[in-house]
């Protein structure tokens, strides 16, 4: 693993928080911790709602869930205000489709899921 340093912050308001600081990091500014020589914030990270994004595999739809109590939660419709309606309930999306959909995720620039 690559050592990488990291200053200790130091603040600016005064001698006294500055010898806090040096107390605590337990050296004049620098503070050394082990990290990856890779780091993962290089990767533009795409975050899927998997059920909202698609449906890839009907197969695994459950149409029925929630009906036994009485609360319906597939394709459940809110009405709203303006005379419209959001969809709140599943919506199928899984796995299958973020797979099948890979390429597209990746030509937006993306590199990680």
């Amino acid at each position: 693993m690559k050592k990488i340093h990291q200053k200790c912050p130091v603040p600016r308001i005064g001698f006294g928080l500055a010898a806090l600081t040096l107390a605590i990091c337990g050296q004049p500014f620098a503070n050394e911790f082990y990290g990856t020589t890779e780091a993962f914030a290089e990767e533009a990270i795409y975050f899927v709602m998997t059920d909202r994004f698609v449906d890839g595999d009907t197969s695994n739809n459950q149409f029925d869930q929630g009906n036994d109590v009485g609360q319906g939660t597939w394709d459940r419709s809110m009405p709203c205000s303006d005379g419209s309606a959001a969809n709140i309930g599943y919506q199928g999306g899984d796995f299958a489709g973020i797979y099948n959909n890979a390429d597209y995720i990746a030509d937006m620039g993306f590199t990680s899921v």
